[in-house]
């Protein structure tokens, strides 16, 4: 159920003396947040294939639309307050993020992701990467026509994992662990033979992050974050603030910068700062905290006169939400 509240909207045009007393309401209501979208795969170029849409504070409104990344926008069909469905227009082939909006515009900050493939004739993979430690979910995407001949297992190299069949054209294999970073084949039973039913799967050695600088922001985004670590690779990184994807700057092995979208003002107090090195399927948990502050205000400084040219001359500043950090300047 949408929380709401509702406020009068009035105008004035002598300087607040009079209000017009018409009853307009602005309506204030908890924002939509998207969990998961089903399927998380869809073909590129193919008309009326329909995603569903799971989530919290879906509203039932003329407004109510899903967008496809950061432009693509279309009419979402309600089913309740936590499932809405959605027809994608032609989308070309890539890692998509879809948000929700009740009202046409406002979207979602916590968003799902969608897998956009050019073809299904052959096997695809996604991720087609994942930690030495194991665990990753690798879907498998093919015809139904080359999936009904799969047998049981998929294969790792000489690894085998077992299949979990989602769908008539979906499979779901977990991928094991492995002694070292390297890339393997990957392979279906029963596809074997099928030379160009081959892909690769690359185990990569887990990121660590040491620190993360500065550790606290504006509520209001903008904040640049340099995160200290190791095996940082620029290949397939993704960074997590909190719930948000933030964009990622990869500079080392051992250094990279998230930017925090500014944004309308979030919650204050600390979100976990995590990395992604396979197109944010798998996550570090080393939550390493970052803190969401009110903006310092300055209201007065003295003395407010100094002499030119003179070096070591001292001002009191006065305000509100100063903080006691190395960063403070």
């Amino acid at each position: 159920m949408c929380i709401r509240d509702s406020v009068q909207v009035e105008v004035s045009i002598n300087f607040g003396v009079d209000f017009t007393n018409d009853g307009v309401e602005f309506v204030f209501e908890a924002e939509a947040s998207v969990d998961a979208v089903t399927p998380s795969v869809v073909i590129a170029g193919v008309h009326g294939q329909v995603v569903t849409v799971t989530g919290n504070h879906f509203r039932n409104s003329k407004e109510l639309s899903c967008r496809f990344g950061a432009k693509d926008t279309v009419r979402a069909l309600y089913a309740s307050s936590s499932m809405v469905s959605c027809t994608i227009p032609l989308l070309f082939a890539g890692h998509l993020t879809l948000s929700v909006a009740n009202d046409g515009t406002h979207r979602t900050s916590q968003e799902g992701r969608l897998w956009v493939l050019n073809s299904a004739g052959t096997l695809k993979i996604f991720p087609s990467a994942g930690p030495t430690t194991g665990g990753t979910a690798v879907t498998v995407l093919g015809s139904h026509n080359l999936l009904k001949i799969v047998g049981q297992f998929c294969f790792f190299g000489n690894t085998q994992a077992a299949i979990q069949t989602v769908s008539s054209d979906t499979l779901v294999c977990i991928a094991p662990s492995s002694l070292e970073a390297r890339s393997v084949d990957f392979t279906l039973e029963g596809l074997e033979r099928l030379e160009d039913q081959k892909l690769r799967f690359r185990f990569y050695t887990v990121p660590a992050v040491s620190s993360i600088q500065p550790k606290s922001g504006s509520k209001y985004g903008g904040t640049i974050v340099q995160l200290t670590g190791s095996n940082f690779l620029a290949e397939g990184l993704h960074c997590r603030i909190g719930t948000e994807d933030a964009p990622v700057k990869y500079t080392s092995s051992s250094r990279i910068h998230c930017s925090i979208p500014a944004s309308t003002p979030r919650a204050l107090g600390p979100v976990c700062v995590e990395i992604s090195q396979n197109d944010g399927s798998d996550f570090t948990a080393t939550c390493n905290l970052f803190t969401f502050e009110k903006d310092p205000t300055v209201t007065s400084m003295r003395p407010t006169v100094g002499i030119a040219d003179t070096s070591g001359q001292v001002v009191t500043v006065l305000g509100q939400h100063f903080v006691e950090t190395n960063e403070l300047s």
